[in-house]
């Protein structure tokens, strides 16, 4: 669990900075 909000807290610091507003949620994360 704790790994899986490790990845998505990645994931959204990626996507914040890549400027892509349509990435914030990983398909791992909704899966």
């Amino acid at each position: 669990m704790k790994f899986k909000i490790l990845l998505f807290t990645v994931f959204s610091t990626l996507s914040l900075t890549l400027g892509n507003p349509t990435s914030t949620e990983p398909p791992f994360y909704v899966s």
